[in-house]
């Protein structure tokens, strides 16, 4: 992405390498972004690749029905269609970093609504109520910072694409002092004290279609025992 500037602040988007219809965040204006046709950056969230996926199954068949084929040969066709379709879409595994670093900018955007968009299936309400409950503990910090300028920072603990499952730390921090590594740290048992930066831990499962989704119902279950709520 070297080069790339968001659309409405113009602020450089850095130089990681971005797959087309990818979610993106700008980092100053949090607007939503996405790689759309021809490289170019759209203001906005990326297509629904599933339901896409699902009209392009629909569109082979009804391609597939036009010729007269026989059925073995039909079916090899469409399964080849299908696979060479999967592929264009989605391609390759995303990094977990990349939709960590989104969630990260939503939680410091104070923006629920974004973080609720990267939930895994069945653990959105989960997911609320972990924002609800870390979220004033970011308030309170940022009142002890004062109007300094922040550092937002994930830190992947696991990566495991065959078991599906991952797991990334989250630091928010005032820019003057270094970032805490939370994959290693036990937030629950830190203490606030002065420029004291926030951090939490985030689990996540993969997707089918090779998309990293934030575990809400996990996510929650480390803090819920100190939260007091069922």
């Amino acid at each position: 992405m070297t080069g790339r500037r968001c659309p409405l602040c113009k602020s450089p988007l850095g130089t990681a390498e971005v797959k087309p219809y990818e979610r993106l965040t700008c980092g100053k204006c949090h607007a939503d972004l996405h790689l759309g046709e021809g490289g170019k950056l759209v203001v906005g969230k990326p297509p629904d690749m599933e339901e896409r996926y699902r009209e392009l199954k629909q569109e082979v068949r009804q391609l597939a029905g036009q010729f007269p084929l026989q059925k073995v040969g039909a079916g090899l066709a469409l399964l080849l269609t299908l696979v060479l379709g999967l592929y264009y879409l989605f391609g390759a595994a995303e990094r977990l970093e990349r939709v960590a670093e989104a969630a990260a900018q939503a939680l410091a955007g104070d923006d629920p609504a974004a973080l609720a968009s990267l939930a895994a299936s069945g653990t959105t309400d989960d997911l609320r109520r972990w924002y609800d409950a870390v979220h004033p503990r970011l308030v309170q910090l940022r009142a002890q910072w004062g109007a300094k300028a922040e550092t937002v920072e994930v830190h992947v603990g696991q990566e495991d694409p065959v078991q599906q499952k991952g797991s990334v730390g989250i630091s928010i921090n005032p820019a003057s002092t270094g970032a805490r590594d939370v994959s290693l740290a036990d937030p629950s048992k830190a203490t606030a004290g002065a420029a004291m930066p926030f951090g939490e831990l985030t689990d996540w499962t993969l997707t089918r279609w090779g998309g990293w989704k934030l575990d809400g119902r996990a996510t929650y279950a480390r803090i819920a025992p100190t939260t007091g709520t069922p």
